[in-house]
């Protein structure tokens, strides 16, 4: 199994000596301002606090750059975080951590339609993300919708699919379909030109 494999591996190059079984979320994106990292670790931290099981063993992921990136390795290290959530810095292929989490997580105050959900929905990943701007549309019932800041409350729902492996994949094959038949790049694409095309010249 390639993914076993590539899993395997990814977990000993940024948790040495973790459990390979392990429930794994991640985000994929900008570390800047505006995304609600700092409340993801927040929530990590609680759901960590206050489970066994998966939550025992639990990692997170948060691949990107940005400004934000030194305030939240302070931030995992004030949670006591360390060797549980890694920073592995910016990837050119997304895909390849996406398609090795368990969960993705896109905690952002303000999104319109961002990239990074409909790539983690076309990887076939279960997805965790606000309700705001283009997202709750996007993802309709094929995931799961949180409040801005919802501290508890995405800390609840990564203790409900840490424990539902079956309904992450279902949750997960939903995402892809609706992906692949919605927002095909293609398809998308065509219909913004016929959006575009519709607009008459300015006067």
């Amino acid at each position: 199994d390639v993914r076993l494999s590539e899993r395997e591996r990814l977990l000993e190059e940024e948790f040495p000596g973790g459990s390979p079984d392990c429930f794994l979320a991640g985000y994929v994106g900008g570390l800047k301002p505006g995304k609600g990292l700092e409340m993801l670790l927040e929530a990590f931290a609680a759901f960590k606090s206050g489970t066994g099981g998966p939550g025992d063993s639990a990692r997170l992921l948060l691949v990107g750059e940005g400004i934000s990136r030194e305030k939240l390795e302070r931030q995992v290290a004030d949670l006591g975080l360390q060797g549980e959530v890694a920073l592995p810095g910016l990837t050119q292929r997304p895909e390849q951590y996406l398609q090795l989490l368990d969960l993705f997580v896109l905690p952002s105050y303000s999104e319109g339609v961002p990239i990074a959900l409909l790539e983690a929905m076309s990887t076939g990943l279960a997805c965790a993300v606000t309700g705001v701007g283009g997202m709750p549309s996007t993802l309709s019932d094929c995931g799961v919708v949180f409040d801005p800041g919802d501290t508890d409350g995405l800390s609840s729902i990564m203790a409900d699919l840490a424990f539902d492996e079956a309904g992450r994949l279902e949750m997960g094959r939903r995402a892809r379909v609706r992906a692949l038949e919605r927002f095909d790049l293609e398809i998308w694409g065509s219909r913004m030109t016929a959006v575009y095309d519709g607009l008459e010249e300015p006067a």
